[in-house]
């Protein structure tokens, strides 16, 4: 670890994120190093004693917007300080801010993006410098599915706009029989269609892209799917009645629905432009 540490530590020297003197970088190693061998004695020391407690200095972790308590309660108390307002920092987890090289400190290890995509880290500037940026895929893979799903019946019924309507008789009617009758009358305008019978296509079929196959067919739709760089892992959570598009081209003639479930990055968006969907 002490190893490791130093090779970062160095690399960083090199970089646009230099100390203004070699003085003070030889200051920060020397700092982190003898950080790391409290660390490293007090957690031996702890794990001898009957408590096992961890007294040394901690490994400072911040965070950009609301991280999940539920997953910052596995970093052990007095080993981890995580928070928002930390010195000296050593990891960074966020999940939308918008990172910038000026919020990544020459003490910073790692940065962990709290969800899949990794379009508002400068990943590559990172790397340069020797910070790996890490994400957590399939985190939110429920709860995009489950509004993917609300999208497409608020869609296809045009609930939204029913609500609005049933607003506007109350607005311009007083009385009850007269609203009944006019809610009654009017309610075909908002018939829609139902999505059982009808083809979803689903461009990438990763944890998202399958969770939604899955969840579509379950509701009587049938499914076909596009994704050049499908994994085994990501094909063996597939049903196999799902039918697999050649191209996006193909994908879109079947389809009567279309949901998209790629990274945001510059190559995929160049695809996905809307004159290359129509």
């Amino acid at each position: 670890m002490i190893r490791n540490t130093t090779r970062r530590l160095m690399m960083a020297q090199r970089t646009t994120r230099m100390f203004s003197s070699e003085t003070e970088d030889i200051q920060l190693l020397e700092q982190l190093l003898e950080n790391l061998r409290t660390r490293e004695k007090s957690q031996g020391e702890g794990s001898a004693s009957s408590g096992g407690a961890y007294s040394g200095p901690a490994f400072n972790i911040k965070t950009f917007n609301n991280i999940s308590s539920k997953g910052l309660t596995r970093f052990q108390s007095g080993f981890y300080k995580v928070g928002s307002e930390t010195e000296e920092d050593h990891a960074i987890l966020l999940r939308s801010h918008k990172l910038s090289l000026e919020d990544v400190g020459p003490s910073v290890r790692a940065v962990a993006r709290c969800g899949a995509g990794v379009n508002n880290i400068p990943v590559k500037e990172l790397t340069d410098l020797g910070v790996p940026v890490f994400n957590t895929p399939g985190s939110n893979a429920n709860s995009v599915k489950e509004l993917t799903m609300c999208a497409m019946l608020l869609a296809s019924r045009d609930i939204l706009g029913g609500i609005n309507h049933v607003k506007q008789i109350y607005e311009e009617e007083s009385e009850h029989a007269v609203i009944h009758k006019r809610v009654e009358k009017e309610k075909k305008l908002f018939v829609g269609q139902e999505l059982k019978g009808k083809t979803l296509g689903v461009i990438g079929l990763g944890n998202i892209g399958s969770a939604v196959v899955n969840a579509a067919m379950s509701m009587g739709m049938n499914c076909v799917g596009y994704d050049p760089m499908l994994t085994v892992d990501a094909a063996l959570s597939l049903p196999h009645q799902m039918n697999r598009a050649r191209d996006i081209q193909t994908l879109l003639k079947l389809s009567d629905y279309v949901s998209l479930h790629v990274p945001y990055v510059v190559s995929v968006r160049a695809r996905m432009s809307p004159h290359s969907l129509i």
